[in-house]
């Protein structure tokens, strides 16, 4: 899997959320993680929710993948106690 990301949002996403956006490439790899269509925020573009591990925490990832394959990471995020429930309950 290819990954890209905005490196200004990129630097908004640390700031905000203390998370560098390549923090979110392991939960794709997380045999456990829970995928779901965004509706909400999906317009010009497909947008899905990630939840699972990354490196060390539970992380919630939005992302979108392009017409060549490549996922492009738009938020990273420690996972909520909502999320985190989603994850656990499965």
């Amino acid at each position: 899997m290819k990954f890209e990301w905005d490196s200004d949002k990129a630097r908004e996403n640390l700031r905000k959320h203390g998370v560098e956006m390549g923090a979110g490439i392991p939960v794709f790899d997380d045999p456990l993680a829970i995928t779901r269509f965004d509706a909400e925020h999906s317009g010009d573009e497909q947008r899905f929710n990630i939840i699972g591990f990354g490196e060390r925490i539970l992380l919630f990832v939005t992302y979108a993948v392009r017409a060549d394959e490549v996922i492009r990471l738009i938020n990273v995020r420690p996972a909520d106690g909502r999320e985190k429930g989603w994850y656990y309950e499965k």
